[in-house]
């Protein structure tokens, strides 16, 4: 399984957790939400640019889906410049 599909995974993984913290809980300036990421999900978060956890955290469609066409491109391209990249 290549590098890139394993970080694909991570980061609709993180992206579902975000979807039900959104739904239900209030986000709180000061980060307590994030308690309730799992562990890997709270390490790729705050592993990607400020700018993108911003896109993440934005209002979703009617549907769940987040707008990040823009930090999907991002993403891509920064697991592409990592040579290696681990999520334990």
């Amino acid at each position: 399984m290549s590098l890139l599909y394993f970080f694909w995974l991570q980061v609709q993984h993180l992206i579902a957790e975000l979807n039900e913290i959104l739904a239900h809980d209030t986000v709180d300036e000061g980060g307590l939400w994030k308690k309730k990421l799992t562990d890997q999900s709270l390490n790729l978060f705050e592993l990607l640019p400020k700018a993108i956890q911003e896109q993440l955290m934005l209002e979703r469609d009617p549907h769940g889906n987040v707008q990040v066409l823009n930090g999907v491109i991002v993403l891509c391209l920064l697991c592409l410049s990592c040579p290696v990249m681990q999520f334990d």
